[in-house]
């Protein structure tokens, strides 16, 4: 049984500038913010991110000689790395705890009218490794912040703006221009400018240091988790392991979107924010103890036996004090996944527990056109097919397997569950917050419940954690800050699959001080329990069971 030590976590998004679900990924002096859905505004429809699970610390690795801007600059070339225009090679000097590294920014063009942002950034002291990063929402992902722990432990690192240079991961004015679909641009973002950054990083390190690196590794979470299922299931050499976070590897993530717009733009089902604390605080009292102790944290969602009804409103009661029949209808549904007539999954339900965050991810207003006015209105004909498509007419069965049978879902899904060839030489960690209002974990459970079927014994080779209490790629109650990549590592380099990952909670800016919290995550299907003895902030005291 193998465990990591628990780190700051953060979210490699370009969302983090000013949305909600931007996280830093760096740890302090460099982390800048972040914190859970709870605390910021949007929709995965719109927005999403991608976590990056920062180091602890720098390694101990003897002094290296800082890189020359010489060497630096060879790499700018022309000619030198296939395919791209370098447009800048230079030292950065070491600054806090970002270490003095060559930075090379430039454009990748593998097909006519592709233009891929990449940068990579190669440490003097190298770990003979690279690590590429995903992006968030519909945005690439070139910050510093994110690749600034991997720098600092001796990775060479590498990421792209996704082959368009917005990093607004709300703009998805890229997709359709004037309604027509870009295929180029969309696929560049659904799968090439990743494999691209991929194959010219691999060529700059190689340059840069004079021999070729020992191990690669990807990880993203959301679209980022996303893009690493996509580099699995395509490019299944590109890789030696890979780390997929809360991946919103369907349209059903922002179908499901539409469906919850829909279900609160019913007559009488508006909800205020009120409500939704109201029947958090009646999730916990009913299930919190589940587990073992009474800490805020769901651990089981599906054991929770809460029924929305508990809820309704009695005589003499009124307002945020209960529910009406509409109200209660409508939590029903969210908490239903919604099925094909063959009974395939088309709409999955959120969890019990994951209430607090529903206030920024659904329109819960009683006006049945808001969806309309919120929603990615440029992303109705590539999704549909039609410009003019009504989101408040939006009908689940019928819309559905409409969307995902266009082109615009053959290129940007990552739903492929034979990763025979990737788990033949390569490790997956796949996660999910239990506490997610954005992509379902019931989605991510499914998506590794076919994957195993489909792949045998090569499915030993992968590995799936649910996280309860963590909200989309980070934030939460529960231990949101957790060293994947050093799991991923020791797994790879020989090790056994990670069973067991320890974790911390860390606390989102201004949030009020909470006792300090280390538990253990758990591979799936086991969830960590409490033995009734120990100090409940403590992770010897749970066992996965």
């Amino acid at each position: 049984m193998q465990e990591a030590p628990s780190v700051a976590c953060g979210d490699s998004s370009p969302a983090s500038q000013g949305s909600r679900t931007g996280r830093d990924a760096s740890t302090p002096p460099l982390r800048s913010g972040g914190g859970g859905p709870e605390g910021r505004r949007g929709r995965l429809f719109l927005l999403g991110s991608a976590a990056a699970f920062a180091l602890a610390a720098p390694p101990q690795a003897a002094a290296a000689q800082a890189p020359s801007d010489a060497q630096c600059a060879a790499l700018a070339r022309p000619g030198l790395l296939p395919d791209t225009a370098v447009s800048a090679a230079r030292i950065v000097p070491e600054a806090g705890r970002v270490p003095a590294h060559c930075e090379v920014t430039g454009v990748a063009s593998p097909v006519a009218g592709s233009r891929i942002g990449v940068v990579f950034r190669l440490p003097a002291e190298w770990n003979g490794k690279i690590i590429g990063y995903g992006g968030g929402g519909w945005a690439g992902n070139v910050r510093i912040e994110t690749a600034a722990q991997d720098l600092a432990r001796g990775y060479a690192t590498m990421q792209t703006d996704g082959g368009h240079p917005s990093p607004n991961a709300g703009d998805s004015t890229w997709v359709a221009p004037g309604g027509v679909v870009d295929e180029v641009a969309l696929n560049d973002f659904a799968w090439r400018a990743v494999h691209t950054m991929t194959e010219v990083g691999k060529q700059a390190a190689a340059a840069f240091y004079g021999r070729p690196h020992t191990r690669a590794y990807f990880q993203g979470c959301s679209t980022g988790g996303r893009m690493a299922l996509m580099e699995a299931q395509r490019f299944p050499g590109d890789y030696d392991g890979v780390i997929a976070g809360a991946p919103v590897y369907s349209l059903r993530v922002q179908l499901g979107e539409i469906y919850r717009d829909w279900i609160w733009a019913q007559p009488g089902a508006a909800i205020t924010p009120a409500h939704i604390t109201l029947v958090h605080e009646a999730v916990l009292a009913r299930c919190d103890r589940l587990d073992g102790v009474a800490d805020g944290v769901l651990t089981d969602p599906k054991a929770c036996a809460f029924d929305p009804k508990d809820l309704e409103c009695k005589a003499g009661q009124s307002g945020a004090q209960c529910l009406t029949a509409p109200q209660v209808l409508a939590f029903q549904r969210a908490y239903t996944q919604v099925n094909g007539p063959d009974g395939t999954p088309l709409i999955f339900a959120y969890a019990k527990g994951s209430e607090p965050g529903w206030t920024g991810a659904l329109n819960i207003t009683a006006d049945p056109v808001r969806a309309a006015g919120v929603r990615n209105l440029n992303l109705r004909a590539p999704m549909f097919g039609d410009p003019n498509f009504s989101f408040a007419g939006f009908d689940p069965v019928r819309d559905t397997p409409r969307a995902r049978a266009g082109a615009f879902a053959k290129y940007y899904e990552a739903d492929n569950p034979d990763l025979k060839p990737f788990l033949a030489r390569g490790k997956l960690i796949l996660w999910h917050g239990l506490d997610d209002p954005l992509p379902s974990p019931w989605g991510t459970e499914d998506y590794w419940k076919r994957m195993q079927a489909a792949t045998g014994a090569a499915g030993q080779n992968a590995a799936f954690f649910l996280a309860p209490g963590v909200l989309h790629c980070g934030g939460g109650p529960g231990v949101n800050s957790f060293d994947m990549v050093a799991a991923l590592d020791a797994w790879v380099t020989g090790g056994a699959a990670p069973t067991r990952i320890v974790g911390v909670r860390l606390a989102a800016p201004n949030a009020p001080a909470a006792p300090a919290l280390s538990r253990p995550i758990c591979a799936y299907p086991a969830l960590p329990r409490y033995d009734g003895r120990g100090d409940a902030n403590k992770p010897e005291s749970f066992a996965c069971k």
